[in-house]
């Protein structure tokens, strides 16, 4: 079996670490913070709040293709870390890891991702890993629009 793809986006917004982690932790956001073309859509309930042990399905679409994903929260360290795991989707392994560290002026967000896309390693370099950096890019510029709003 192949080594998996390490993908790191790190930024500061200026909000306390509780504000930020707040705003990740709330899956009704969810939505706001991923880009269009990835369509990303719970498929039932989604909780208020989250934490270890809880799992959502959503229905996506990645590259024009259909498909259904399950994430399970695996680790809840409120405020300083989330991480879940795919359970069910396009990927054969896939881990995400939000670290949340107080800096001056703010809180530095750590994403962290685990991969293997289907397709192989040129999957994972020339579709995943370009794809992982335009989500996590808008992820940014919107993060910071929603604190500002709050």
């Amino acid at each position: 079996m192949r080594q998996p793809t390490s993908y790191t986006h790190s930024f500061r917004l200026p909000a306390d670490r509780r504000a930020v982690f707040d705003l990740f932790a709330d899956p009704r956001l969810l939505d706001q913070l991923t880009p269009g073309w990835f369509r990303l859509q719970p498929t039932g309930a989604v909780p208020e709040r989250l934490g270890a042990g809880i799992a959502i399905s959503y229905r996506l679409r990645w590259r024009g293709l259909p498909f259904r994903w399950t994430s399970l929260l695996t680790e809840w360290q409120a405020p300083e870390f989330i991480a879940y795991e795919q359970r069910r989707g396009p990927f054969r392994f896939f881990r995400h890891e939000h670290v949340f560290e107080t800096v001056d002026g703010g809180t530095e967000v750590c994403d962290r991702v685990i991969f293997l896309a289907p397709g192989g390693a040129l999957a994972d370099r020339f579709i995943a890993g370009p794809d992982l950096r335009r989500i996590f890019a808008y992820r940014e510029r919107q993060a910071l629009a929603l604190l500002r709003d709050r």
